[in-house]
Formats: C-alpha cells, structure tokens, sequence
C-alpha cells in the first residue's frame, strides 16, 4: 500500500494516504500523513546532491548557474538600490505577506473540503500543498542561516552573504514555488500550462 501511494504521488495520481490508520481527516491519520511526507521529505534531501550532479543534467545546471552568477554580479546590486523607497518596501512586504496567506489558507481549506466532501484528490492536493510549503520553508530557513545575508534594506548594508542578515534566498519565493508546483501538474491540463 505504501509503495502504491509512494508511485501515485510521484504520478500525481490521489493516493489513499491515511487509509491504513483509519480516518485520514483524523488526528491520528494526519499526524501519520505528516510522518510519511517528512520522512520522505529527508530522504530526498539526502540524496539530492547525488541526483543533481550527473552529467545528463549538466546542459541545463550549467547555464542556470552561470546565469544566476552573472545576475548576482552585475544586476542585484542595481537593482537593490533603485527600491530604497522605505513605503514601496512595506507595500511589496504586506502584499506577500497576503499572497502568503491565501496560499496557506487555499491550501488549508482544499484539504478540509476534501475531508469534509470525502474526496480524497481535493483532500490530497491541500495536504501536499502544506506539506510542500513547509518542506520549502524548513529549506529556505537552512538556507537563509548558510549564507547569512545582509538585508538590502538595512542601513549601510552591501548586501553581501556572510554578513549579518536572513534575506537570501526569499521564504515568501520559495513557498509560492511548492504551492504552484503541487497545484499546477495536479489541475493545470496542458503542460504548457503548468509552466
């Protein structure tokens, strides 16, 4: 039953997660959904660096790289001192926060809907869309403590890593890409869509 569910998720198919410690909506069987997906969760994680660096993936990884260096070097720093306007900063800051919010909240109610309706798709798409965003948070908090960066908004701050701060890589980013990449392929038809 485990490796059904296990090849569905991963089909994006609706597996029947819970099902075998009896109610999935209950206490008892989200807390055993929870454990599956960090448990997989952490596996993925250790076998990343060894799935990332294989040399079919290197015509792709290679220009990303190069790309996101290049950005890094020449535009960031333009780019960070052209918003210095302290209102457009707490403009943007609330309207990810909202965006944050609703997609917690969409997310949250798809799951009790699903609970609700008994229908295990919409029940499935709202847990693996918190359990992808949580998944991206806990990343992006490691993440955020490894490079240390300065935030860009902070007085006499070069935005430099290592430097005293958490603003590299965006949490609010991060989560908007687990919620999209959970939704987009399960209900997205066309794959140009899902894009």
């Amino acid at each position: 039953n485990a490796r059904i569910n296990c090849l569905n998720s991963h089909l994006g198919e609706p597996s029947d997660v819970g099902s075998a410690t009896g109610n999935p909506c209950g206490l008892h069987g989200f807390a055993h959904q929870t454990w599956a997906e960090t448990l997989q969760f952490s596996r993925g994680l250790v076998g990343a660096p060894r799935d990332s660096i294989r040399p079919a993936n290197l015509k792709w990884e290679l220009p990303i790289l190069a790309t996101t260096g290049i950005l890094i070097a020449e535009a960031d720093r333009p780019a960070a001192d052209r918003i210095q306007a302290k209102s457009l900063q707490d403009v943007a800051g609330r309207w990810s926060d909202i965006g944050l919010g609703i997609e917690i909240g969409s997310a949250a109610l798809a799951y009790g809907a699903g609970c609700r309706e008994h229908q295990s798709y919409l029940r499935d798409t709202g847990f693996k869309a918190l359990a992808a965003m949580a998944a991206a948070g806990t990343l992006d908090l490691g993440l955020k403590l490894a490079f240390d960066r300065q935030f860009p908004y902070t007085a006499n701050s070069t935005g430099k890593f290592w430097g005293g701060g958490r603003s590299f890589p965006s949490g609010h980013s991060a989560t908007s890409f687990a919620f999209a990449a959970v939704g987009g392929p399960r209900h997205l038809p066309k794959p140009w869509l899902q894009w």
